[in-house]
């Protein structure tokens, strides 16, 4: 079929653009996921015509008018790195629209030499989902932009992430959009409403209300399941640009006391506070000379059935006889010894334990170097979020924080970490009953950048049915169920301390089990069509 439509550059620009702005009207924490469901189409219209005309375009034509899409996305939904660094958040925007237009070029290519019809549309959702997560997995990770995030402000329509994850939501999103998009080419080649036309309407429809419908069957019945512990959230609210490295640590950390102190009672079992709360760096076998350590020692050990979860910057030797990780730095008088840097999570128990976990998943050109060797002198416009900065070492694995006597076993993630479903999983699959969120959001200032990271809260609390309790330095704050729902939301910029009862959940559920398969699935399924493609091609060429 033949599409009788005639268009020009300005009119695919005008449609490339056009995604972009509906995207960005879908995308928390202001926008309304629904019209992520057309979001594509217009894209795909512009594909579609490149594709019915090739003579008039190159083969990397859908790169550029992809990238057109991407580029106004990523200004319009993330535009509040610019906060941090302005030359950083460029090459941010610029570098992350580029791998998504090249994608979408890949799959264009493909769908064209491999399927010629359009049937071929169905591959994107392999070829996005594999790029998502393989953009999850390497040195220059930034994916707060998965398609299936959109969702997180309206998370009674997705309670089935706890079988699928995030991706599922991706995955939901690109397949409602191709059956619009078949749909309107039903009509747009035979100038009426057809059969075909209802055929695909109807579909889309069922496939937006039928897990609509099962999501808030799911959330209405849903019981939350567990045992029941108290939790103190603190939110000191300490201006990271003026007070936080000016403040001697001992008045952060007696401001912060003294608040959580009108909360904490004998019957409290967990306190969190946020992410470098406690800024200036400690060696970790040498926090029994820190007055501050002795003070949030002695202030949980009033309280029997306390454990006090907080951020801190620290140094670690390294082990000898260990293989160095990336992050390892040469003490200056001793070149054949190392140490590290963290962005560290410590559990202070009533037992006088303090336990440790050091942030795993590190922000590229924050708190890591990207490709050391060839990045080095981009180093000066690393991009900060928030937290330590620098090159850092971190865990090796993701293990959980204890209160022990009282069975609570805390994942602590810290910050960006919050943003990787499966991530979050190696906690659960740790024994985790209970996901703690510590994070410093008052870097990007009062922009949607704090806001969309406090909703995404909402989908790790439904993946793995886990209840969230969220300590913000300057909010948001809260309390989340294992449904998604938040309570006790404190606002931006406020002093604040909430307490509440959680629930300490030790059930699998069905992603936590399973991990990301559907991104499994879409690694295997993309690289079957490329060496396809490349058969194709290769037989073309002989011939």
């Amino acid at each position: 079929m033949r599409m009788l439509l005639r268009l020009n550059k300005y009119h695919l620009i005008f449609l490339a653009v056009l995604s972009g702005l509906i995207l960005s009207a879908a995308w928390p924490a202001r926008g309304w996921a629904g019209l992520s469901f057309v979001a594509l189409v217009p894209l795909f219209l512009v594909d579609y015509f490149v594709s019915q005309n090739p003579k008039r375009f190159s083969r990397g034509a859908m790169v550029l008018y992809s990238y057109i899409t991407f580029i106004v996305f990523n200004l319009l939904t993330t535009w509040w790195v610019i906060n941090s660094t302005i030359v950083g958040a460029l090459l941010a925007f610029i570098l992350n629209s580029f791998f998504m237009a090249l994608v979408y070029g890949l799959f264009h290519i493909i769908r064209n030499q491999v399927f010629r019809n359009k049937f071929g549309y169905f591959s994107l959702v392999f070829f996005w989902i594999a790029y998502e997560y393989l953009h999850m997995h390497w040195n220059l990770s930034w994916s707060w932009l998965v398609i299936g995030n959109v969702f997180s402000t309206t998370h009674q329509w997705v309670q089935w992430y706890e079988y699928t994850g995030a991706f599922g939501g991706s995955a939901w999103v690109i397949l409602v959009n191709v059956l619009w998009f078949f749909a309107l080419i039903e009509y747009l080649e035979k100038k009426k409403f057809s059969i075909g036309f209802f055929k695909n309407t109807t579909a889309a429809c069922l496939l937006i209300l039928v897990p609509i419908f099962f999501s808030y069957y799911e959330y209405n019945h849903y019981q939350e399941k567990g045992e029941i512990a108290e939790v103190v959230i603190v939110q000191p609210n300490v201006d990271p640009y003026e007070e936080q490295y000016d403040l001697p640590p001992e008045i952060l950390v007696e401001n912060l006391l003294e608040l959580a102190a009108r909360e904490v009672s004998h019957n409290t079992q967990l306190l969190v506070g946020p992410e470098s709360a406690l800024p200036r760096k400690k060696w970790e076998d040498k926090f029994d000379r820190y007055d501050v350590i002795d003070s949030i020692q002695e202030f949980v050990g009033h309280y029997p059935n306390l454990a006090m979860l907080i951020g801190a910057s620290t140094y670690a030797r390294a082990v000898e006889d260990e293989p160095l990780m990336t992050g390892a730095r040469a003490f200056l008088d001793d070149s054949n010894s190392y140490y590290y840097a963290f962005n560290t999570a410590l559990m202070f128990t009533s037992q006088g334990e303090i336990q440790t976990y050091h942030k795993s998943v590190l922000v590229p050109g924050v708190e890591q170097m990207p490709f050391p060797t060839l990045m080095k002198p981009l180093e000066k416009f690393a991009i900060n979020l928030g937290g330590t900065t620098g090159s850092l070492g971190k865990s090796r694995t993701q293990h959980t924080l204890d209160n022990a006597s009282q069975n609570i076993n805390v994942a602590s993630v810290i910050c960006y970490e919050s943003i990787y479903g499966e991530f979050v999983g190696n906690f659960v699959r740790n024994k985790s009953n209970l996901l703690a969120i510590i994070t410093n959001d008052a870097w990007w200032g009062n922009t949607p950048g704090y806001k969309q990271h406090f909703e995404y809260a909402r989908l790790r609390a439904i993946e793995y049915r886990r209840d969230v309790v969220r300590s913000a330095n300057t909010g948001k704050s809260a309390f989340f169920n294992q449904r998604g729902d938040a309570s006790q939301t404190t606002n931006y910029m406020e002093t604040m301390v909430i307490k509440q009862d959680v629930h300490l959940n030790t059930e699998m559920t069905y992603y936590a089990s399973m991990g990301d398969y559907i991104a499994n699935i879409s690694l295997f399924i993309s690289s079957l069509l490329i060496l396809v493609f490349i058969s194709v091609s290769l037989r073309g060429k002989r011939n």
